[in-house]
């Protein structure tokens, strides 16, 4: 088997309705690359790029908003490079996946100023430096780092009822 595979101009929008808790998805998505070995065992090389790429879901207090998104594939590997932005912050992804005999996922996340908003009660700001380790087939994930919370705001909700002190 020999060929070569090109995708250009997808929007992601598309895969919305396949994503559960997704309230908004964009973006664009181009894969380009070539393809040779057997059904059973297909080899592909290439390279994959996310541009201008948002996400809002409704369970998680993180809107992500300039989503650019790099993937070298290699055969059994690929590297991924990326930035984003969360109101007024950026964060930086970097990592690679290995998934030749024992797969592994590598991933770094560092972020400035990255806005973290659970309406109506929490509103941060988050500097995250990050380390997952993703082992599949051992189901074995390690979360190394930090999150530095510069700023925060956390208001309690308006109580309804009246509130009584307690009798002596």
């Amino acid at each position: 088997m020999r060929g070569e595979v090109a995708f250009d101009d997808v929007q992601l929008k598309v895969f919305k309705p396949f994503i559960k808790d997704v309230r908004s998805m964009s973006g664009t998505l181009a894969l380009a690359g070539k393809m040779n070995g057997t059904l059973t065992q297909p080899q592909f090389a290439g390279e994959m790029r996310l541009k201008n790429g948002a996400i809002s879901m409704i369970s998680l207090p993180v809107n992500l908003s300039n989503i650019q998104l790099y993937s070298s594939i290699r055969q059994q590997s690929a590297s991924i490079d990326g930035a984003f932005n969360s109101g007024q912050g950026v964060g930086r992804l970097k990592g690679n996946f290995d998934w030749q005999n024992d797969p592994h996922l590598n991933l770094t996340l560092k972020g400035d100023n990255l806005l973290v908003r659970q309406a109506p009660m929490i509103t941060a700001i988050v500097e995250p430096d990050l380390t997952l380790d993703v082992y599949p087939f051992n189901q074995r994930l390690s979360l190394k780092g930090k999150i530095d919370v510069p700023r925060a705001r956390i208001s309690m909700p308006e109580s309804s009822a009246t509130v009584v002190n307690l009798s002596p």
